[in-house]
């Protein structure tokens, strides 16, 4: 199966399951299996425009119920039956920002969350500036746009700051070193065996070879 035909089944659209609805509060409440159960909500795929509008974030989640979905726009992540989805409101990389939405998560080891979005940091940021001034927002909408079709992965391997963010890592070449190393040395080949720095730490690359790696691991 072609990496990218894979990397489309793992960020498929979900539907609508009235089954396991659950949600958790906290990076904490993750770690010790504390989840909260609540009636049906809908998980859709956004729009271009909203990803463009509110960040890149491939999903929205919604509920009928008011107190459900006030719930949900605050919690860290929410499941629906064996999917996982991480709140990106709350998560920064390098100071950067998803904004809105919901991506595609899993649980990696036994205390992080593995996702998978568009690039962001100082360098995307540095860049847009720069080509905004450039060639003004006609400029920023295109890198933009090359920003959101590249896709990477993150880990969550720890909770909220005092100001109730969370910082994440990039899975780059030191993490996947640091995490194959030990545990699948064969696949750390595999995972070099791609010449092009970043087409190397793409989810395109990185996600067929942690699903073989034995790492990510299903909800309890």
């Amino acid at each position: 199966m072609k990496k990218t035909t894979l990397l489309l089944l793992l960020l498929s659209l979900v539907t609508v399951c009235e089954a396991q609805n659950r949600y958790c509060v906290t990076y904490e409440d993750f770690v010790n299996g504390n989840w909260v159960s609540v009636d049906t909500f809908y998980v859709t795929k956004r729009t271009k425009t909203e990803k463009f509008m509110g960040g890149g974030n491939d999903y929205k989640i919604v509920s009928k119920e008011k107190d459900v979905n006030k719930a949900i726009k605050k919690a860290f992540v929410i499941a629906q039956g064996d999917s996982m989805y991480v709140n990106c409101r709350y998560l920064r990389y390098q100071k950067t920002k998803f904004r809105g939405g919901y991506a595609k998560a899993w649980k990696i080891g036994t205390r992080s969350v593995l996702f998978v979005n568009m690039l962001i940091g100082k360098e995307v940021l540095t860049e847009q500036t720069t080509v905004g001034i450039m060639f003004g927002l006609a400029g920023t909408m295109a890198v933009a746009t090359k920003a959101r079709k590249y896709r990477v992965c993150y880990v969550i391997s720890e909770g909220a700051d005092e100001k109730g963010k969370i910082q994440i890592r990039l899975l780059d070449d030191d993490l996947i070193k640091q995490m194959l190393d030990e545990q699948a040395p064969s696949l750390l080949k595999e995972f070099y065996a791609e010449s092009d720095d970043k087409k190397r730490i793409g989810a395109e690359h990185v996600m067929p070879i942690l699903m073989k790696s034995g790492l990510i691991t299903p909800l309890q």
